[in-house]
């Protein structure tokens, strides 16, 4: 099943955010399953003892006194594996996951997984490198390129842009102020990659050089080590559009 349109993906995301949400009309499900049948070519494989990333704001302090009051020992230590894994109960809505459901975000490059963070100069991040524990199938459309409105004249280039905005839509970076209902399409289509048996996405980072992974199941990776690292600079670059 084509997709109808080189726009199909935004007339999706409309009508999941403002007209159904769980309860698919048949539009959307034709939707869904041209996604599912053009995502055979973008199956990817995460191999046992594959080696990510995963930052997290801010870190824990060890503060020792001697009995006088003096500070004999002041260190900063990464945040606790309960801090690092997420957990259902604490977690809000993210770009794939709804509120309290826990999906684990991190990336290929530690860079990458310290930028998605997008923290202010000084700031204490920590950092765990994860493993893999188990061979993991996913969805990788990191590669796919946001063409704009491109003009599709066949399938082919219909599903290359219908891709394109996809990934362009989970790799767009998180406003603190963001309304949450611009989650909603991601998470309804990460939702449906779990329901048909996927370990988890892979799509790019707007903020690194690496390529951001959420798993649906946390579980599946171990913290091998984890530290601390301070932002000591950061860096934009602009252009003028008009």
């Amino acid at each position: 099943m084509p997709f109808q349109s080189e726009f199909a993906y935004s007339k999706f995301a409309s009508a999941v955010t403002r007209n159904y949400r769980y309860i698919n009309t048949p539009e959307i499900q034709d939707f869904l399953e041209a996604v599912k049948e053009t995502s055979i070519s973008r199956i990817n494989e995460l191999i046992k003892g594959t080696t990510l990333y995963r930052a997290q704001l801010g870190c824990d302090e060890i503060l020792k006194e001697d009995k006088d009051g003096n500070s004999i020992d002041h260190r900063y230590v990464p945040w606790p594996k309960e801090r690092m894994i997420p957990a259902s109960q604490y977690v809000k809505d993210g770009r794939v996951n709804p509120a309290g459901i826990a999906y684990l975000y991190a990336s290929t490059v530690i860079d990458t997984a310290m930028a998605e963070m997008r923290p202010w100069l000084d700031t204490h991040l920590s950092v765990a490198q994860l493993n893999v524990t188990t061979d993991l199938r996913i969805i990788d459309f990191s590669s796919d390129q946001h063409l704009f409105f491109v003009p599709a004249e066949n399938d082919e280039q219909k599903e290359a842009s219908v891709w394109g905005w996809i990934n362009f839509a989970f790799a767009r970076p998180v406003a603190r102020t963001e309304n949450i209902a611009d989650y909603i399409p991601t998470q309804v289509l990460a939702e449906w990659f779990k329901s048909l048996g996927f370990d988890g996405v892979q799509y790019r980072s707007r903020l690194g050089s690496g390529k951001n992974v959420a798993l649906f199941d946390p579980s599946k990776v171990r913290i091998s080590k984890a530290w601390v690292q301070v932002v000591d600079g950061i860096s934009y670059e602009f252009s003028r559009i008009i």
